[in-house]
C-alpha cells in the first residue's frame, strides 16, 4: 500500500468514526467531562465540536506530513527513490485536505442539519390538540324555596320557585299528583335567572299527599325538574 492510498483511508475513517466516537464519548462515565464533550452534553450536541476538533487534528497531521514532504525534497540530492516518496506524501496530504475539506463544507454550509443535530425530543411529532368543544348538557337549575319540603297546608299555599340557567330558561311547567294542579309558562325574554311565584288555592282540592313537579327548559332543549312534597289538610278552626 502506497503512502498516498494510507493517507486517503486515515481522511476516510476520520469521517466516517465521528459519530461512533461521539456516541462513545456520550456514554462514558466521566466525572467532569470528556476531552471534547461534557458529559452533560447530547450526542447531537458533541457531534458538531467532533467535527471541529477533527478538522483541526487533520490539519495538523496534513502539514506535517507536507514539513515532512519539503524536507525529504530538500535533502534528496538526486535520489530518485527518495524524491518519488516525497511526490506521494505531497500528493497524498493534497487529495486528504481536500477530502476533508469538502466533507466540511458539505456537512457546515450546505446542510448544517447534518453536523446541529436536535434533540430527539424535538423530533418527536407533536401531539395533537384536543379541539373537542364541550357541549352543554345541563337543564335549569330549580329550587323550590317555598313551601318547606312535607309541609301541611291548608286554604291556599304559596309556591316560590327560583330557575336558574346560563343560556337562558326557555318555558317550565307545574303539575301536582295527583293531577289537581297545572300550569304551563312560556317565556319570551329567556332570562338567565328568575323567579317564580304562584299561589294554589285549596278550596275544592281534595285532602292528601301531593307532589308538585316543577320541570323548565332551557334555549338548548335540555331539561331540568324539581319537587316538593305537601299535605293538604283541613284547615284549623
Amino acid at each position: 500500500m502506497t503512502l498516498k492510498q494510507t493517507i486517503l483511508i486515515v481522511a476516510l475513517l476520520l469521517i466516517i468514526l465521528l459519530p461512533v466516537a461521539a456516541f462513545a464519548q456520550d456514554k462514558a462515565d466521566v466525572k467532569d467531562g470528556g476531552l471534547i464533550c461534557k458529559k452533560a452534553e447530547s450526542i447531537t450536541q458533541c457531534i458538531p465540536r467532533l467535527y471541529d476538533f477533527a478538522m483541526g487534528i487533520s490539519g495538523l497531521v496534513f502539514v506535517g506530513v507536507l514539513v515532512a514532504a519539503g524536507y525529504l525534497m530538500m535533502t534528496a540530492g538526486g535520489n530518485g527513490e527518495q524524491l518519488s516518496t516525497a511526490k506521494e506524501m505531497f500528493n497524498g496530504a493534497g487529495a486528504g485536505i481536500i477530502i476533508l475539506t469538502t466533507a466540511y463544507i458539505l456537512l457546515r454550509f450546505l446542510n448544517p442539519d447534518l453536523v446541529e443535530l436536535k434533540p430527539i425530543e424535538q423530533l418527536a411529532p407533536s401531539q395533537p390538540t384536543n379541539t373537542t368543544t364541550s357541549v352543554d348538557e345541563r337543564g335549569p337549575v330549580i329550587s323550590i324555596t317555598s313551601p318547606a319540603d312535607n309541609a301541611i297546608v291548608s286554604g291556599s299555599v304559596e309556591l316560590v320557585i327560583s330557575l336558574e340557567d346560563s343560556d337562558g330558561v326557555k318555558k317550565y311547567e307545574l303539575l301536582s299528583i295527583p293531577g289537581e294542579l297545572r300550569v304551563l309558562g312560556n317565556l319570551t325574554d329567556n332570562p338567565t335567572s328568575l323567579t317564580y311565584r304562584y299561589t294554589w288555592e285549596l278550596d275544592g282540592v281534595p285532602l292528601g299527599r301531593y307532589t308538585i313537579g316543577v320541570t323548565a327548559e332551557d334555549n338548548k332543549g335540555n331539561l331540568g325538574q324539581g319537587e316538593v312534597h305537601l299535605t293538604v289538610s283541613v284547615p284549623s278552626r
